[in-house]
């Protein structure tokens, strides 16, 4: 296959992470800042054209040097892949914004955006354990929960790009609030603030995550029990995914992913007791094994590398 390089850029909602990503998957340069430090667009905007320039400018340096870029694909929060827009995301302050085109406009290369949680699958699809899969579930487990959905060999994205917001099911009547403003949804339980709201019912005060994941790897009690109630409420929630779509299997990525070294068996113990009968064990749990940092970003690159699957 000819040598071909992208920019892949994933938007989360603590980071941004970028990097150039050959075909391969082999990343060069990989880069990141502070999304929350620009709470209005525009300036983020400027922020990550400054970026992409220095990637740019890093590729003249390497082995890639020439290699022309055939484009920059996005992973982002409430992305619609259909009309390159961003659509109020929960963690995030923008509003409405139209990246694709702007970000096409302040660049000169050509862009394609999609969701944040899609576009991980689509690296995990490609490059991961997932490699080989038809049916899986991504699940992305950092500020909040997202799910990208791959069946029967496709990501399924729907008329608007939204399809696949697992991590707004809803897990308990009347449960926790919500980023979005809605109750009991699974990303109030299963993301990093999750883990801290039940941090801080089991210890009595506040706790952040890593502070429980760095306890939880000492043996404390506590932190244990933390981490054990975050995998059963996501259990709980993987199992309604289970009974509507039958994956052959999940993938967890994020930092909550990593709260402890056996996250994974214990969201697979209690995704087994929640399941349907019929389907019960048939979904194994996995967490990625493309690189934690990078793993949406080779996705989001595999947009322009590898079109849209």
């Amino acid at each position: 296959m000819k040598a071909r390089v992208a920019i892949g850029i994933d938007i989360g909602g603590t980071n941004t992470k970028l990097a150039l990503v050959t075909n391969e998957g082999a990343i060069r340069g990989a880069k990141s800042f502070k999304t929350q430090d620009y709470p209005d667009f525009p300036a983020y905007l400027k922020e990550l054209t400054r970026q992409i320039q220095e990637l740019i400018e890093l590729k003249k340096t390497t082995s890639l040097a020439e290699t022309p870029i055939a484009g920059i694909g996005v992973g982002a929060p409430n992305a619609n892949w259909n009309n390159g827009h961003i659509v109020s995301p929960v963690n995030l302050k923008w509003g409405k914004v139209d990246l694709a085109h702007q970000l096409e406009a302040a660049v000169g290369l050509p862009v394609e955006l999609d969701n944040d949680a899609n576009t991980a699958a689509i690296g995990e699809a490609l490059f991961g354990v997932a490699k080989g899969e038809r049916d899986f579930i991504m699940v992305t487990l950092g500020t909040g929960v997202g799910t990208g959905i791959y069946a029967e060999g496709q990501i399924i994205r729907s008329v608007n790009g939204k399809a696949g917001e697992g991590g707004h099911i809803v897990i308990e009547k009347d449960g926790r609030q919500c980023a979005c403003g809605g109750k009991g949804h699974l990303e109030a339980y299963a993301s990093s603030p999750g883990v801290e709201l039940t941090g801080e019912k089991i210890f009595g005060r506040k706790i952040t995550a890593k502070e429980v994941s760095d306890l939880c790897t000492k043996g404390d009690a506590l932190a244990n029990k933390t981490v054990d109630e975050t995998a059963e409420w996501l259990g709980l929630g993987l199992s309604t995914m289970a009974a509507v779509l039958n994956p052959t299997m999940f993938v967890l990525a994020g930092g909550v992913s990593q709260i402890s070294e056996d996250f994974d068996k214990r969201v697979q113990h209690w995704l087994d007791v929640y399941a349907f009968k019929a389907i019960r064990h048939e979904a194994r749990v996995r967490t990625t094994s493309t690189n934690q940092e990078n793993g949406s970003v080779l996705g989001a690159a595999a947009l322009i590398l590898h079109g849209k699957h």
